[in-house]
This record gives structure tokens, sequence and C-alpha cells, in this order.
């Protein structure tokens, strides 16, 4: 069956007033269709499902804010206060990590056709932080949460460097990881012979590096995403993305990104700045890493029960 996407039927199909679905349809023209680079100076189309789902998810926004009394003329009106609304109304709808990553990527881009980036810090979560001893280093990662609720973990792991901010997915998976049927999904063949679809910790990371990006000024946008398989037992194929890395090779990795980046003249990334601008929504206190480690212990519990 042959499935055809156009944004434009889905503003058509809304139940929004007609003025208002003809002021966000001359919005999006030219905007929906493409994202625009600030620190590689490239645009890169954006597919057409993708479109759709994301003028879907913002036209939803809207009714919803209608629906709760805030009768917004056009787009353009849109306010801290109509994202906070919606927020609101978010915080109680249970979503998997993935799917609140992607709300919040539409919105982060609809941010930006308005013109009002300042509204993703709003969208910023609370990030569970803490301090570790790798070898002779203190190395700092974190454990970010989306729309301030602790149940949904966004971000693994992230480190960041002089020459890039680095988020991690990582998967404790033990077999041998190949390609997929589709580039978002991996084949994870274990010991016995058995083989498992697995999603990609890339398309899972993508989302998570968009959110980061929009925290930070273009020129700090040196955001890139990598999934580390951290299983002792676990031989990636090398055929896959460069990105896609046994622990191992982290440290490898780490070095060729170091060394590109003096090649290219670029002055060393403000590493306090940085961590200022993600740290600044942090949850530091000493007894945050447990409490995440226990949700995600219940979470866990939970899903063993539901499979029972």
């Amino acid at each position: 069956m042959y499935v055809l996407y156009d944004y434009r039927y889905v503003i058509a199909c809304s139940r929004l007033p007609y003025e208002f679905r003809r002021g966000f349809r001359r919005l999006a023209r030219g905007r929906v269709t493409s994202t625009y680079d600030w620190r590689t100076r490239a645009k890169e189309a954006v597919p057409a499902e993708t479109q759709c789902r994301r003028v879907a998810e913002v036209l939803l926004g809207f009714e919803a804010l209608r629906a709760g009394g805030y009768a917004l003329q056009t787009p353009w009106n849109f306010r801290a206060k109509h994202l906070q609304a919606l927020l609101n109304r978010w915080s109680t709808q249970r979503l998997t990590s993935e799917e609140a990553a992607e709300r919040l990527g539409h919105w982060c881009e609809f941010f930006r056709w308005i013109r009002k980036p300042q509204l993703t810090v709003l969208m910023n979560a609370p990030v569970t932080v803490a301090v570790s001893p790798v070898g002779s280093k203190r190395v700092q990662y974190s454990h970010a949460s989306a729309y301030s609720r602790p149940d949904i973990p966004v971000i693994d792991h992230l480190a960041i460097t002089p020459f890039g901010v680095f988020v991690v997915e990582t998967k404790h998976w033990a077999g041998i990881v190949t390609r997929g049927e589709t580039d978002d999904t991996l084949t994870l063949t274990v010991a016995d012979g058995q083989r498992f679809v697995r999603a990609s910790p890339i398309k899972q990371n993508a989302a998570k590096v968009r959110f980061l990006r929009n925290l930070l000024p273009p020129r700090l946008w040196i955001v890139e995403g990598l999934g580390v398989f951290s299983h002792e037992a676990v031989m990636v194929a090398p055929s896959l993305l460069a990105v896609l890395l046994e622990r191992s090779e982290l440290y490898r990795h780490l070095r060729v990104r170091q060394q590109q980046f003096a090649r290219a003249g670029i002055g060393r990334l403000p590493v306090r700045t940085i961590s200022n601008a993600i740290l600044r929504y942090a949850d530091v206190r000493p007894e945050a890493l447990a409490e995440h480690r226990q949700r995600i212990q219940e979470s866990r519990a939970r899903g063993q029960g539901s499979a029972g």
C-alpha cells in the first residue's frame, strides 16, 4: 500500500478555526520541509512523515490550549504561559522516553519557526548529576528527565569536553550486533543463536542531541550522539556506523575527534559555560542518583509484572 504524507492535509483536518489554520500553514510553508544547522551552515531536508508528525503534534497542543481556555488567534501569539499550560498537561501523560524526546524536538523546532528560542529553556528538564572516578580522573555524567518527570530518563551519559559534547546512549547487550532491516534498528544475535531486533541507539539519541543543541548558542553546536555497548561479551559489526562503539573503542573515538577538532583551527569550547547552561537546571542533591536508580528498578519491575 502506498502512503502519501502531506503536512497541508494534516492542517486542513485540524479542528482549529479556519483563520488560525491558514496562519499556521503560512508559518509552516518553507520551514517544515527543512532544518538549518547554524554550525555547518547546511540545510537538511525533513522527511515527509516527520513533517506531518511535527505539524500534528503542534496543532494538537494548540487544540488542547483552546479547550483549556486559551483562544490564540495566531501561532505567533504563543507565550511562556501557554507552554507552561502544556507542560502541566503533559506531566499527567505516560510516555516512553522516545515519545517524550520526539515531542520535545517538534516543539523546539516550532519555537525556531516563531523566533522564540528562549522558550526552549522552559522545555529543559531536571538533570540528575553524579561524579564517579574513572582511572585517575573524575568523569561527570548525568541522567535527564523530560518535562520534569523523574520516571522518564532521556540522557544516559553526557561528556562535555573542550572539543565537543558527546551524548552517549549506553546498551549492555551481550552478543553480535549487526545491521537491522531498517536504518533505525539493529540485530542482536546471542550465544544460543537467537536473533532479536532492537532499536538503534543512534535513533534513540537523535532527539536528545537536538535537545542539547537547543540549550546552546549555534557556535557551540558541536554535539555528537554515540551508541556505546558496555558488555564485555559484545561484538559490533565493522559495517555499522562509526558512532556505534564497543566500550574499548570509545577512548580512541574521542582521540580522533580531538585531533579533527584541532585541525579545524576552532578555539577550545568553553566547558564551564556549556556545563553551566546544562546544569543550571540540574538536580544535584546527594540522594538524587539513588532516587533515579530506584525509579528505574520500579519501572523494570512493573514491566516484568505486565509481561507475566
